[in-house]
């Protein structure tokens, strides 16, 4: 038995034959039925048109050239700003603990993402993130406040733990003394974030 004599499958008969019905039929008789437009190069004042309206809708829904709509569009927010931000929010923080002044003396490190999301042409942000900040008590270097579980949907549920270098104030009193400016830094990080 020759090639040519050899039984085709269904599917195949389908798709090489050239009756009314087949892929082929469908696909060669519209491949051709319309002919491939010109090129045409824009006039300036097209050019300047379309870069206006490029300018108005990335002021207005603060979207990117490729998002006219203003659909979906996500942004990561580097760690050195968010870094940079807390310290400018946390840098005159200072609290009262059991007759002795803490302050916030530097952040330690930052870890965590932050993103910058457009949704539907309006602005919302978000962070998950983990501090450490270096104290000082009364003047001098005493400790480290380990922020932990920062999530940007529930601050209410950050964790504090406080770790002393010397003679140490109570880990709750710490907790209390901070927690309400925390939370507040945090909220308006959120803000910075979304203005961003």
């Amino acid at each position: 038995m020759s090639r040519t004599d050899a039984p085709v499958s269904k599917l195949v008969e389908q798709a090489t034959s050239k009756a009314d019905l087949s892929y082929s039929y469908w696909a060669a008789k519209n491949a051709h039925s319309t002919a491939t437009p010109d090129p045409k190069l824009l006039t300036q004042e097209e050019v300047a048109r379309q870069m206006s309206e490029i300018d108005r809708l990335k002021q207005t829904t603060g979207a990117s050239a490729w998002n006219m709509g203003g659909t979906f569009e996500e942004r990561a927010v580097g760690m050195e700003w968010v870094k940079a931000s807390l310290g400018e929010l946390l840098r005159s923080t200072s609290v009262s603990v059991g007759g002795s002044t803490l302050c916030v003396a530097a952040i330690s490190s930052c870890t965590g993402e932050a993103h910058q999301w457009l949704v539907r042409g309006r602005k919302r942000a978000g962070f998950e993130l983990e501090v450490d900040l270096a104290l000082t008590q009364d003047g001098e270097a005493r400790g480290k406040l380990c922020l932990t579980q920062i999530s940007s949907d529930d601050l209410e549920e950050m964790q504090l733990a406080y770790r002393s270098e010397g003679p140490g104030l109570s880990p709750s009193a710490v907790h209390s003394a901070f927690h309400p400016t925390l939370l507040a830094a945090f909220k308006d990080l959120l803000e910075r974030i979304k203005a961003r």
